[in-house]
């Protein structure tokens, strides 16, 4: 289908693309190009829906970054792109991405429904996070959340309960920090209900709310 919502945050670019298509669509499509060994290694995954996720979250890449910008996937780490920064997220039927041209960022996106459970919870939620956490939507979004600002961070080592911390000023615009190692980053968060079922969460980093 085309692109299930686009939207900018603090000059980064925002696109999110519900999958109903197979990977042939987006092997297919001239508007993915993909590296030879990235290309590889998908074709390697033995699951057909990792396959998919993964192209459409390169493709959401291509169109969030106006398809003027290269870029190399990995297995464990973020996204190197030749100008500017990517993040790519997926979940069951959706994929999306973010760019920025000069600031790193981050993204994750996650069906309302899924549940997030008492002891997963307090592995990532500090206590006075878990406070705000008693409602399962409110636990999601703070999972997102720190997803993307670990994802816009990327240091080895990082904790989420520990290093992360998240701070909302109201349902769609908060803080988030990490704190880690002597190293000390601020992030501009964006929380994004879709359709009542679809969560996104954006970081952005030294960017102004």
């Amino acid at each position: 289908m085309p692109i299930y919502f686009s939207s900018t945050f603090a000059d980064a670019n925002i696109v999110i693309w519900k999958i109903e298509e197979d990977e042939e669509f987006f092997w297919a499509s001239s508007n993915l190009k993909l590296p030879p060994k990235d290309a590889v290694r998908i074709r390697r995954y033995s699951n057909a829906y990792k396959r998919v996720e993964s192209l459409a979250g390169r493709y959401c890449a291509h169109i969030a970054s106006g398809g003027q910008v290269n870029f190399q996937c990995f297995e464990n780490d973020p996204p190197q792109a030749d100008k500017g920064y990517l993040s790519i997220a997926h979940t069951s039927g959706y994929a999306g991405a973010v760019y920025h041209p000069l600031v790193k960022v981050g993204i994750d996106i996650e069906i309302i429904s899924r549940p997030v459970r008492d002891r997963i919870f307090t592995r990532f939620a500090s206590e006075d996070e878990m406070k705000t956490g008693t409602e399962n939507y409110n636990r999601l979004v703070l999972w997102c959340a720190k997803e993307a600002i670990y994802k816009a961070g990327h240091l080895k080592g990082l904790n989420f309960k520990e290093h992360i911390k998240v701070e909302w000023n109201n349902e769609t615009q908060g803080v988030g920090t990490i704190n880690f190692g002597g190293l000390y980053k601020i992030f501009a968060l964006r929380n994004v209900l879709i359709e009542d079922h679809l969560i996104c969460v954006l970081c952005v980093e030294n960017a102004q709310l």
